[in-house]
């Protein structure tokens, strides 16, 4: 009863809010009614939702590798570095993505690759730091190798985070795929003659 009266509370502040910038409720719904007979609605959300999941994907491939061999000191640096592209914004960054891709498909797919591996790494590093010294001591103890090691206390010990974590980013990218839409429909026709 709560829930619905919160909803019905958000509408009417919606409805009385709306000074023409954005649409009411109402108008929403009449656009969205309008859209469910025809296959534009349905192509788009499936078009949508298969470039999170393809961005997921390599999203994790790329997390993945570089968070499990930052345990190891020569990549450690590599991890940092990636963590840091967070700080970056991908509307100064689409010009060189545009030039580096050669289709829209590839252009979106880059964009919300890279705008979700830098939280992704952030995100697995803070577990592998949070890792207790004595799990590793008993991996020693045992007489495990640093590949054993690295296999029993971050990749199986720590699944259930990544499953987490998983979770999270994925509600990160589908948030993102909207602007990264929008940028690509925005800036593509900047896009030097010889790739088009």
């Amino acid at each position: 009863m709560m829930v619905a009266l919160q909803v019905v509370i958000t509408l009417l502040l919606w409805q009385t809010a709306s000074n023409g910038l954005i649409p009411t409720p109402g108008k929403v719904a009449g656009a969205f009614l309008a859209l469910l007979p025809t296959k534009l609605l349905l192509d788009n959300l499936l078009v949508s939702l298969l470039l999170t999941l393809k961005a997921m994907l390599y999203s994790i491939m790329i997390t993945l590798l570089f968070a499990y061999l930052s345990v190891i000191p020569f990549f450690k640096s590599i991890a940092r570095f990636v963590v840091k592209c967070r700080y970056l914004t991908l509307t100064g960054l689409i010009f060189v993505f545009t030039l580096l891709t050669k289709d829209g498909c590839e252009l979106k797919l880059s964009l919300l690759v890279f705008g979700i591996v830098p939280f992704f790494v952030t995100s697995f590093l803070a577990v592998i730091i949070n890792i207790d010294k004595q799990e590793y001591d008993l991996c020693k103890t045992l007489g495990y190798t640093s590949w054993q090691t690295l296999y029993e206390v971050i990749i199986v010990g720590k699944a259930d985070q990544v499953f987490e974590i998983l979770r999270q980013n994925f509600a990160i990218s589908w948030l993102m795929i909207t602007m990264v839409e929008g940028l690509y429909e925005r800036r593509w026709h900047w896009r030097p003659a010889h790739q088009i």
